[in-house]
């Protein structure tokens, strides 16, 4: 929660010092999805956070939800650049797929933020920022967690976010970063869930199933932990 209402906080922040005009600002919010129960905290924080800095000047948030689709994304950034918006806010679909938006932002001379998914490009032009956590050290805190719970030894599984993802990558960079210092921690399998609940509870579920042995189950994120504790 609390790295929630960080990156809200610290995104709007960004968005209102762009140098864009406080009267009836309009910034534009792309979502990578919407049916996301963190990404839902974040869009609900950040109309939350507006609300409270419309109190002289009207802060008017305009989300679009891609619904995982790349193209359908970079389609809605256009759409919002021809409106007008005065900002941007992207959370991406595909952090290797970014470079258009970027592009056409830039083009158009509006300020764009990345949040929560930190785009793949090493080098972001001027009046292109990023709002993001620390991926690999989210991993490790969570391995060395399971590591010392299980005594330092035992198996586990890797439920894996979306494999388009830089944060998949390195939060299990991180996580076997960990395991690697603890010879008797086996990695037993990995797959992904690409971010779900329902798809984590089906994974660990069919684990148990085919009688599957292991200790404990790591997720790339806490709605597939959810899951996998359900079942």
């Amino acid at each position: 929660m609390k790295t929630k209402i960080a990156l809200t906080s610290l995104a709007m922040a960004l968005m209102l010092g762009s140098g864009a005009a406080l009267a009836d600002i309009k910034i534009g919010v792309a979502m990578s999805q919407f049916d996301d129960t963190w990404l839902t905290y974040l869009r609900d924080d950040m109309n939350a956070k507006a609300k409270v800095m419309s109190t002289s000047e009207k802060v008017d948030l305009q989300f679009v939800d891609a619904r995982a689709d790349v193209n359908k994304q970079l389609d809605q950034v256009k759409d919002l650049i021809n409106k007008k918006v005065d900002a941007l806010i992207v959370n991406p679909v595909d952090t290797a797929a970014t470079a258009r938006i970027t592009k056409e932002a830039v083009a158009a001379g509006i300020p764009l933020v990345y949040v929560n998914r930190r785009p793949d490009d090493p080098k972001l032009p001027a009046g292109v920022a990023t709002v993001t956590s620390d991926d690999m050290e989210a991993g490790r805190l969570q391995a060395q967690y399971i590591a010392d719970k299980m005594d330092h030894k035992g198996s586990v599984m890797i439920l894996l976010g979306d494999l388009a993802n830089n944060s998949t990558l390195n939060r299990t960079k991180g996580i076997k970063e960990v395991l690697a210092k603890y010879p008797d921690i086996k990695i037993e399998e990995e797959q992904t869930g690409t971010w779900l609940r329902q798809k984590g509870m089906d994974l660990t579920n069919d684990w148990l199933t085919q009688g599957r042995k292991f200790n404990a189950v790591l997720a790339n994120n806490d709605e597939m932990a959810i899951g996998a504790a359900m079942r």
